[in-house]
């Protein structure tokens, strides 16, 4: 026996499971769409993340090119003079303007190696 048509006359035939198949379509077109709305997002995202990853990366690497600079300009100074003193390292710390060319390196120095009797020989000429 064929369906009853929902209205006498006009040739439609209502079909009892219709209902159901518009909700299941419904439903795959919104997970289809759910699931390429998240992989667009996962994009957007990982973009973000590769650009901030790659800013961070030269900022450091550009930092250590600029400690890397003064190390070795402090280093060539030792190599130049035959004796440097604390006014000469000073004056040349000056003259690199650390705050304003490096900023972030708080200070730089140096150290003497002092044999157990330099050691009071250099006290004095520090508290002359």
């Amino acid at each position: 026996m064929p369906p009853k048509s929902s209205n006498p006359g006009t040739g439609f035939v209502f079909l009892p499971f219709l209902p159901w198949l518009i909700l299941c379509l419904g439903l795959a077109i919104t997970y289809i769409a759910q699931g390429i709305t998240q992989q667009h997002a996962k994009a957007v995202l990982q973009e973000e993340f590769n650009f901030r990853f790659n800013k961070i990366n030269a900022d450091i690497e550009s930092r250590l090119t600029g400690y890397k600079s003064v190390l070795s300009g402090a280093a060539g100074l030792f190599v130049a003079a035959q004796a440097v003193d604390r006014n000469g390292f000073r004056n040349y710390v000056s003259a690199l303007n650390l705050e304003h060319n490096y900023p972030g390196i708080q200070g730089v120095g140096y150290s003497l190696a002092l044999t157990t009797g330099g050691k009071d020989r250099h006290m004095e000429e520090i508290r002359r």
